[in-house]
């Protein structure tokens, strides 16, 4: 915009130039000595763009141009104080920047942009005025049930809970007169009693802090309202140390079901991430204790061949699909085998994939297989059709990871694509579900392989939980004709997720801290509230960088189907009879025999008494940096008060003389007893920082909060490769290589795909390293072994290869190999040896 004076008749007149936005023409507005700004020109250009429908739709910089603005412009640094004459938008727009820059950027915008902003302090008052101040463990169901009506949305809500990790650390507040980090006890209902740890005197205090367990995770509960794009509301956030039962749980889901219910609010399912604890209590809450105590299945007598759950369920239980198609890739892993009949399904093929082929065809790249386990763009890539597609027709050998792919892409597509029918996402679900069941069983009746052979029993049950309650979800929602609730893609853990970035977040100039305590998580969530507000009321007007989540679901379709029918039962079942029979035909492919499902469900049952239930695949690790905070006492301000060895006789039982008490308990000082027999006036957060030891500082680097172990070698870059002809024993071992092994006395060629130690059990046998030496140490006393599993080939007399499926998947111990061959060409969806391979091959003896 450009400001210049006009010499005319009446006086010099001030004429302001800008250029439309819409249409690049120069629009003018204008001020006399006498007058206020005219800005009645750009309001009548603006305006009949509006008329042509071709101005930019749903903006808030409209609100610059509604009527009666011209005053607020010509007022200058006036403030406006109503908020229809702001606009809503605008209103919470500055909120949110308010919450995220802070008052000195306000200040500084709202100075340059004269008149353009609400004052300050209007902002300051809508924050202070947006909710009541939160307490630890205090439940806000008259919160929520506010919330809902204010914002016009349905009095239906998916409850979802998870933790993270915050700073062991006790503090003070001031405003409730409590000690927060110390874990909460819960009550019978497994409810978290608030205000259980007051700070009344220094003796008080101390047995806090003697007595108590320090939180470790911050805690929340999250309720989210069944409509597209509705905020979700944090109805509780307390700090925890994890100590607590499957009982517990279910009684708190209870609870919760049971007080929003009296205030008309329906709990349409309670969800979680795969967390040992709640999947244990949601295995029991569907399955029911034993599996069989109940005769009466859920909808009908001839479901009870594939459908397990137990009637009279007053809610629903729902795992988190994003964290369950991460596990999917989790479990391919190379030190895992995963036989599927005559095929594995391994990573390795993924690698050869990536090696061969060039990335337009397939996507992959070498950073989608790092061991990042929350890296859900890399899960979605890596399931996709062009993977599977391109993996059937350049790799050999690959049927089993197309299969395992195949259903996890089905899963993802059930739970995520907006795009689907209800009848398409039931299909895709019991697709897995029944990929699942038939591999279990195969397994189970195989002698040679157990479940260690098979998915985690925790990723198991979670693809079980979804199936079940997907079906459910349909059968309610018909029968209540309300098909617009069927809104899958709102059930999981996401709210919790999302509300953990944003209190991470939510700052420029503290960008992915993690470093706060309880006190200063319940500090932020008022914030976090109005920030998770205005970002999903405005989120088709503006964009919120930070806080919107990746497009995920527009990743697989950017379509959106407006979902007006439901399946009835004869439906349902007919399309989960069809899910059935095609991956009958997919595994009669692979050779896995299709054993009747008829135990399944006592498999399923046997589950809830076992411990395997817990999954390490992703798992928060506790890195910590024992350093002081930076915002520290001085050490001049720490000379005028008491050492902790000089403080004495904190016993809540004491007597005080009467003359020394001079504060009431509520006050934010207290006395402390000395060694020397007199007492010291102490603030209280200075007295908790005394006793407290030094606080521990999470690590700010993500792949060590959250990362699967590994070992690292360090590697020669700039070492040449040596050529693909060299015939040779090589120094090592790398995935992917062609060699030969000398298996019972026979030489045979082999695609090595995973590697994994012959000795110990469970995680000990995990390999982690890039190759293999194939010569053990010279201590043979405390070699461990190493095993390769290869895809096996036979080598015809023209030359080429043959996939020879193998009866047994195994390791063959390193020992065994022989040489290096050079890769052999796909020629036609063939390999084919060179020649020199082939009479290296043909001569040995």
């Amino acid at each position: 915009m450009t400001i210049k004076t006009v010499e005319k008749n009446e006086g010099p007149v001030l004429i302001a130039q800008t250029k439309c936005l819409i249409c690049s023409e120069n629009i003018y507005g204008y001020r006399s000595a006498s007058s206020s700004w005219t800005m009645s020109n750009i309001y009548r250009h603006f305006m009949k763009h509006k008329e042509k429908k071709d101005h930019l739709p749903g903006t808030v910089l409209q609100s610059f141009f509604q009527p009666g603005n011209e005053k607020s412009v010509a007022a200058g640094t006036e403030t406006r104080n109503s908020e229809e004459e702001d606009g809503g938008d605008l209103i919470e727009m500055e909120e949110s920047n308010k919450s995220v820059g802070g008052r000195m950027i306000y200040e500084f915008l709202q100075v340059n942009l004269p008149g353009s902003l609400p004052s300050i302090s209007q902002v300051e008052l809508m924050l202070k005025n947006a909710s009541q101040p939160v307490i630890e463990g205090v439940f806000r169901f008259q919160e929520l049930v506010d919330f809902l009506m204010k914002n016009n949305l349905p009095l239906k809500v998916a409850i979802s809970e998870d933790g993270t990790r915050v700073q062991e650390k006790f503090c003070y507040d001031s405003t409730t007169n409590q000690i927060i980090g110390p874990v909460l006890a819960l009550n019978d209902d497994g409810i978290p009693i608030p205000s259980s740890h007051p700070a009344t005197s220094a003796a008080m205090i101390a047995s806090h802090l003697r007595n108590g367990r320090v939180a470790s995770n911050g805690y929340a509960i999250m309720a989210q309202p069944l409509q597209k794009g509705a905020p979700s509301f944090c109805l509780t956030l307390f700090g925890t140390d994890n100590k607590f039962s499957a009982v517990h749980i279910s009684k708190r889901w209870n609870f919760i079901h049971k007080e929003l219910g009296k205030l008309g609010v329906e709990v349409i399912n309670f969800a979680s991430d795969g967390d040992p604890k709640l999947l244990k209590a949601m295995h029991a809450h569907l399955f029911g204790q034993s599996g069989d105590q109940s005769d009466e299945f859920y909808f009908e007598e001839k479901w009870k061949d594939w459908f397990f759950a137990s009637s009279s369920r007053n809610f629903n239980v729902m795992q988190d699909p994003i964290h369950t198609i991460n596990k999917f890739r989790a479990r391919l892993n190379p030190s895992t085998v995963l036989p599927l009949g005559k095929y594995v399904a391994s990573q390795t093929h993924l690698k050869i994939l990536i090696k061969n082929i060039p990335q337009e065809e397939h996507g992959l790249t070498d950073h989608d297989l790092e061991k990042d386990k929350m890296n859900f763009n890399a899960s979605i890539k890596m399931c996709s059709e062009r993977v599977t597609t391109s993996l059937q027709k350049n790799v050999t050998g690959s049927e089993g990871t197309i299969a395992y792919l195949t259903s996890m892409r089905f899963l993802l597509q059930a739970c995520l694509d907006e795009a689907l029918s209800a009848a398409e996402r039931l299909y895709n679900v019991w697709y897995c579900v029944f990929f699942l069941r038939f591999w279990k069983v195969f397994l189970f009746n195989h002698a040679s392989y157990n479940m260690n052979n098979f998915v985690t029993s925790n990723l198991y049950v979670c693809v079980e939980i979804i199936a079940h309650t997907i079906t459910m979800l349909i059968v309610k929602f018909r029968e209540e004709s309300t098909p617009e609730y069927f809104l899958v893609e709102l059930l999981g853990s996401q709210p919790c997720e999302g509300y953990f970035r944003l209190a991470r977040s939510m700052t420029s100039t503290q960008s992915t801290v993690i470093n706060f305590c309880m006190k200063e998580f319940l500090a932020r969530v008022k914030r976090i509230d109005v920030l998770n507000l205005v970002s999903s009321k405005l989120s088709e007007k503006l964009v919120f960088p930070r806080e919107r989540r990746k497009k995920l679901i527009g990743m697989l379709t950017k379509e959106k189907l407006s979902l007006e029918y439901l399946p009835n039962n004869d439906e349902i079942l007919k399309v989960v009879n069809l899910a059935k029979s095609d991956i009958v035909l997919v595994m009669n492919k692979l050779g896995v025999k299709c054993f009747s499902l008829v135990h399944i469900k006592q498999y399923l049952s046997a589950m809830e008494a076992c411990d395997d239930l817990e999954d390490n695949s992703i798992l928060e690790q506790s890195v910590y940096s024992s350093v002081l905070d930076e915002d520290d006492i001085s050490l001049d301000l720490l000379a005028a008060f008491p050492s902790p060895e000089d403080i004495t006789d904190l016993n809540p039982f004491l007597d005080i003389p009467e003359e020394t008490i001079l504060l009431p308990p509520t006050s934010i000082f207290l006395m402390v007893p000395t060694s020397n027999g007199r007492f010291v006036k102490m603030r209280k957060s200075t007295f908790c920082w005394l006793l407290s030891k030094n606080g521990l500082k999470l690590s700010s680097d993500r792949m060590l909060r959250v990362r699967q172990g590994v070992c690292f070698t360090l590697s020669n870059f700039n070492s040449k490769k040596q050529a693909a002809t060299e015939l040779v024993r090589k120094a090592s071992i790398k995935e992917g290589d062609w060699c030969i092994f000398r298996k019972q006395g026979v030489h045979c060629i082999g695609q090595v795909l995973s590697f994994t130690y012959l000795s110990g059990s469970g995680a000990a046998r995990t390999y982690t390293l890039p190759s293999v030496p194939p010569d053990p140490p010279q201590n043979k006393a405390t070699a461990r072994g190493v095993g390769c599993m290869c895809s096996w080939y036979k080598l015809k007399a023209d030359r080429s290869l043959a996939y020879k499926a193998a009866k047994i998947q195994g390791f063959i111990n390193i020992e065994n190999y022989v040489s290096h061959l050079p890769a052999p060409t796909n020629i036609g969806s063939q390999l084919f040896l060179s020649t020199d391979a082939f009479t290296f091959f043909t001569n040995l003896k």
